[in-house]
């Protein structure tokens, strides 16, 4: 490889470091198919074990955790440390 192809390749190595940088990182939950039921159910009593019954029902395997966090996203559930 000569010394302009080298140059080359580093620039457009770098150019595609700075432009994956640049892209946020937003991934969808596997929760959010779900939303309007896991937030009624919610409304209506349920817990977060419940839910995670529920989401099984439904083929979805999530742990407890995983639906404690997406509610607090939501500013509906606040985690009790014991």
């Amino acid at each position: 490889m000569d010394e302009q192809h080298a140059a080359a390749t580093v620039a457009r190595l770098k150019a595609d470091a700075a432009e994956n940088r640049r892209r946020p990182y937003s991934r969808r939950s596997r929760l959010d198919r779900f939303e309007d039921d896991l937030l009624t159910l919610h409304a209506a009593g349920a817990r977060v074990v419940d839910l995670q019954r529920w989401l099984k029902e439904q083929r979805i395997n999530v742990a407890h955790s995983t639906i404690s966090r997406w509610l607090e996203k939501r500013g509906i559930y606040e985690r009790v440390d014991v």
